[in-house]
């Protein structure tokens, strides 16, 4: 029987996250701007992974993060199409929204991601849950998401309820928790620029912060 996120481990994985306060910047769409942070990126003090030629962009997110969703449906596709093959993207679950629904829809990535569906999962679980008002923390509708995927629905089932993917979960909590990030969407670039909210222009200007050491 496919059961839910074994409730015991929340509280253990919520004591490390952030405060449920989206980050955001002044030239965020719908969002006011963090005063405390005007400039479009921090340097942090951090060993870069740079790479010529290629910016490695880490998003820290949560699907019930409505700044999230924005991110990934407008945002996201306008960066991929200025800069291509120059971003290369790890999305990394940061559950703080909802204590009990978001940490399932994370597992579920994680576990799609396993089967070479992540990207998928991850348009599904964003779709079911801001254009059709659905929760995927539900069984059923989680199931059918993962049924219309294709994904091996046995694996699934038991890798979700073996908590197979909970130490991923705990780590990329962990990550963001150590570059400073205070709510959901978190943009990392190179490992050591982390972007003020989420906006167009702050990740253009952090892209072109990690590009220069192309030289």
């Amino acid at each position: 029987m496919f059961k839910t996120i074994a409730r015991w481990l929340m509280p253990a994985l919520l004591a490390v996250t952030l405060a449920p306060a989206a980050a955001l910047s002044a030239d965020a769409p719908d969002g006011a701007a963090n005063k405390e942070d005007l400039a479009p990126f921090v340097v942090l003090d951090r060993k870069s992974t740079h790479k010529k030629g290629q910016v490695n962009v880490t998003v820290y997110f949560d699907f019930y993060c409505s700044h999230c969703h924005e991110f990934d449906n407008k945002v996201w596709p306008v960066l991929v199409k200025e800069h291509g093959d120059t971003l290369h993207v790890t999305w990394v679950g940061m559950p703080i929204v909802d204590p009990a629904a978001s940490p399932v829809t994370v597992l579920a990535f994680y576990l799609a991601d396993a089967q070479g569906k992540g990207e998928e999962m991850r348009n599904a679980l964003f779709s079911a849950i801001w254009n059709h008002r659905l929760d995927p923390s539900k069984p059923d509708v989680l199931l059918g998401i993962a049924t219309q995927l294709g994904l091996d629905l046995n694996r699934f089932k038991r890798e979700f309820n073996e908590n197979v993917m909970v130490e991923r979960m705990e780590d990329g909590i962990k990550q963001a928790r150590a570059i400073g990030a205070r709510g959901t969407p978190t943009v990392l670039l190179d490992n050591h620029i982390r972007v003020t909210g989420y906006g167009i222009k702050n990740v253009e200007a952090a892209i072109a912060e990690a590009l220069k050491a192309d030289g």
